[in-house]
């Protein structure tokens, strides 16, 4: 865990604002509790620990939802500063997306090795196809290509559960865990936040979804109007132009985006089973983690041939609902 990197973007983001806590203090002198941190701010507010907000009262998720959409666009409005992308070694030369399938695909290896086993054909032969995939679509996906100019910040982990709202009303008033953080594309933040459109309810562990659930009964807003919240919100922050067109030109990319959330989701879990295995980890459901590492497999691959079919005209793409 990069507490270094935590508090850079915590303290270089949160003057532009972005709701991050208030940084006090970075300590790497391991001397002081044996490994290094960080002090910020308590963040007076509500946290919801489950992507259906049920703490919250039906009537205040649509709006809950709709400033989770509109937090993520303000953090890619925001210019980065020199000294942040210093930090970070300068700007990308290669695509999020494509940096993504190759990180995701070593940590999957990484984790069948620990396993003692070779990797599953089918994931070696899903992740060829994502890379592929993401060199093919580079003209719209890759923002090295589309935009050299334009630097976004990603958070790489943006879902409800990392943001503290607040107490009484439906603002963001914190954004939690910048460990995945990055300069990226502004739609991998974006597909991460609706992932859970994408997945039916499970049983194991915080990753769960809306797939299949009446959203009306649940109060949760359709997939739409969220993208619309995005793109709004977009619209009217910094970089405007710039930034919407980066978005749009991706937009009807959007299920491979996800499809690569999940195998990066799947790879995150098959190395919690390995290390489970192994005794490193809590094991108490080591198996049930297991399967679920297969499920998210699946999940990616049928978002990768969702893409497929769009690209093919098989299928409407996503778009933001025009602005009347």
């Amino acid at each position: 865990h990069d507490v270094a990197r935590e508090h850079a973007f915590a303290s270089h983001l949160r003057p532009l604002g972005v709701p991050t806590p208030v940084a006090r203090a970075l300590c790497e002198d391991r001397a002081v509790l044996g490994t290094d941190f960080w002090v910020y701010d308590y963040v007076q507010g509500r946290h919801f620990t489950d992507l259906y907000l049920q703490a919250a009262p039906p009537a205040d998720r649509p709006a809950l939802f709709a400033s989770a959409a509109a937090v993520t666009a303000r953090l890619h409005g925001a210019p980065p500063p020199v000294a942040l992308v210093d930090r970070l070694g300068g700007a990308p030369k290669r695509g999020y997306l494509g940096r993504q399938v190759r990180t995701w695909t070593k940590q999957f290896g990484a984790a069948d090795e620990r396993l003692g086993e070779a990797t599953a054909e089918r994931v070696v032969a899903h992740a060829e196809a994502l890379r592929s995939t993401s060199e093919a679509e580079g003209g719209d996906v890759d923002e090295t290509r589309v935009a050299p100019d334009t630097l976004v910040v990603a958070h790489g982990d943006l879902r409800t559960d990392n943001m503290i709202f607040d107490a009484s009303g439906s603002d963001v008033v914190a954004l939690l865990d910048w460990e995945l953080a990055a300069l990226g594309h502004p739609l991998g933040d974006l597909a991460y936040l609706v992932l859970p459109y994408a997945i039916p309810p499970l049983p194991v562990g915080p990753l769960s979804g809306f797939k299949g659930l009446n959203l009306a009964a649940h109060a949760i807003p359709p997939l739409q109007d969220l993208l619309d919240a995005y793109a709004a919100a977009l619209a009217a922050g910094d970089r405007p132009e710039e930034l919407s067109a980066l978005a749009c030109k991706a937009l009807p990319h959007l299920d491979l985006f996800t499809a690569v959330s999940y195998f990066r989701m799947s790879a995150i879990v098959r190395g919690v089973y390995a290390r489970a295995k192994a005794g490193t980890a809590s094991a108490a459901n080591a198996d049930a983690v297991g399967a679920l590492a297969d499920t998210l497999l699946d999940v990616s691959v049928a978002a990768a041939a969702t893409h497929a079919d769009v690209v093919a005209g098989r299928a409407p793409p996503p778009a933001f609902s025009p602005v009347s």
